[in-house]
């Protein structure tokens, strides 16, 4: 009998360790992408412990995934991993807690070529060079909408071009700094993802991101400046020369 429950547990404990990636992911990939459309899931391998896969989020290039699951948080019915995102122009770490309903992105590090920026901002007119480097970033989500975002993004600066139907321009602008914050969209009662971009400690863009996925852009008089553009003469450095609206996502 004693043998019989010893092993018994011993192939308990073997299962929970070196249970296959693909099942548990498999079970609950359905979920996953019901919650984030346009994401497509592959190449599962390894354990829950420790294991790898393969995503892409619309058009945007394949990213690989490493993760490794925690073992002490789960006996207080949390989920932490600390993942290694990486692929064509980007390469990204840090930690995600998973509670019911709660989903917590925190320490997110590295850096974003400017090819893969450029999916988002292509349709916005706009094609940059360079790439962007992100520290402190953090997300908070209830799994069907984004609560909170933080974070900083730096922008070494170099060139853009601007697109408007026809008429095309290019220009140089030197080092920006992005801040990621999170502001309440009063008339829908719901939070908006807001990116101000500054350079140094003064406002040129502000990018405001709602849950339908329409983006609305706001560019001050500050940007020409140092674009070296021509305004009108009345033109101050504060005020709104350009605004747009795309849906992006």
């Amino acid at each position: 009998m004693l043998y019989g429950l010893a092993a018994l547990m011993s192939f308990i404990c073997f299962v929970a360790v070196f249970a296959p990636a693909n099942i548990l992911l498999k079970s609950t990939k359905s979920q996953i992408i019901a919650a984030v459309p346009g994401l497509s899931i592959s190449h599962i391998n390894g354990t829950i412990w420790r294991g790898t896969t393969t995503f892409q989020y619309r058009d945007f290039p394949v990213s690989n995934l490493q993760w490794q699951l925690s073992v002490l948080p789960l006996l207080t019915q949390q989920m932490k991993v600390s993942v290694d995102i990486f692929g064509t122009n980007h390469t990204l770490t840090g930690n995600i807690t998973a509670e019911k309903n709660h989903l917590l992105l925190q320490n997110i590090k590295g850096t974003i070529d400017s090819e893969y920026i450029n999916v988002v901002s292509v349709p916005l007119g706009l094609t940059l060079t360079n790439q962007l480097i992100l520290t402190d970033l953090s997300v908070a989500s209830d799994l069907k909408q984004i609560d909170h975002i933080a974070g900083l993004i730096h922008w070494a600066g170099g060139s853009i071009t601007a697109r408007n139907g026809a008429d095309i321009q290019r220009f140089t602008l030197p080092a920006l700094q992005g801040t990621l914050s999170t502001l309440d969209d009063v008339t829908n009662n719901t939070p908006v993802s807001h990116l101000s971009v500054t350079h140094e400690n003064k406002p040129i863009v502000n990018i405001d991101l709602a849950q339908s996925g329409w983006a609305k852009v706001t560019v001050l008089g500050r940007l020409f400046e140092l674009a070296a553009i021509a305004t009108p003469a009345d033109t101050r450095a504060d005020d709104t020369v350009l605004e747009l609206e795309e849906k992006i996502l």
